[in-house]
């Protein structure tokens, strides 16, 4: 009996060992792992800040730049020029020497102003155009006591502008012994009054007779216009290859004076 079973046995192991091996071995399933969704945040963008530009409206040459002329012209040392790169207001009227070029026209309002002895208020050039009016709220008389000089050159342009009864202005300039005003190289100098009839003063009024001076050349036009009297104690006036006008004053154009003209209207 065991010699049946073992032979069974045998034959049993022959059959396995005779099968393929791929029958018998038992391939155990591959498990393929499938990576996480990571979720990303939404990014919330910030917007950006944009800086509005600044607009400069004068800059000190070989220095710094500036919002306003105000604050130029109070920075500015003695002797500085300033170059306009817009326009601007002046509400004072600094006892300096200053230059002004550029482009852009200057408002000064002021009364009573002053530029001292020793002093000079230079505007250069065709881009440069300076207007001189009153405060809108003003007890002066006066727009400006000259003791030193005013220079309009190379094409700029000054105008003094009054009126007698909006305000009390009278006088557009007082001249003090010394003083000068020079204007040159086809630049133009200006003063209009309006309303002026009754209101004594003068365009140009001078403390001294004879001892200021006016001199206009190259091509250049001076203007007093519609003022109670044009200019009065006898400035001594040079006016060559130029314009020289005093009209449509309310009293009397001059008083007379040192009056030089070559070549000129």
């Amino acid at each position: 009996m065991k010699s049946k079973v073992l032979a069974i046995f045998l034959s049993a192991a022959v059959m396995l060992l005779a099968l393929p091996l791929g029958v018998v071995a038992t391939t155990a399933p591959v498990t393929t792992t499938v990576p996480e969704t990571t979720t990303v945040p939404e990014t919330t963008s910030t917007p950006e800040t944009t800086t509005p530009p600044v607009n400069y409206v004068a800059e000190i040459v070989g220095g710094d730049k500036y919002e306003t002329l105000d604050a130029a012209v109070s920075a500015a040392a003695d002797g500085t020029t300033i170059n306009l790169l817009a326009n601007g207001e002046m509400t004072s009227v600094p006892n300096k020497t200053l230059t002004f070029t550029g482009n852009g026209t200057i408002t000064i309002i002021e009364s009573f102003g002053s530029i001292g002895s020793g002093k000079t208020y230079t505007f250069d050039g065709p881009g440069v155009k300076a207007r001189w009016i009153a405060p809108e709220v003003c007890s002066d008389w006066l727009l400006l006591s000259l003791s030193g000089t005013i220079d309009v050159t190379n094409g700029a342009s000054l105008t003094f502008e009054f009126d007698s009864t909006a305000a009390s202005i009278t006088v557009a300039i007082y001249m003090n012994k010394g003083s000068k005003i020079n204007v040159s190289n086809k630049s133009t100098f200006q003063i209009l009054g309006h309303n002026t009839a009754g209101k004594i003063g003068d365009g140009i009024q001078l403390d001294s007779t004879a001892l200021s001076s006016i001199s206009v050349t190259g091509g250049s036009t001076f203007l007093i216009d519609g003022t109670n009297r044009g200019y009065a104690n006898s400035p001594t006036v040079y006016v060559e290859n130029s314009t020289f006008t005093v009209r449509n004053c309310t009293s009397n154009g001059s008083n007379g004076g040192k009056f030089t003209a070559i070549n000129s209207i």
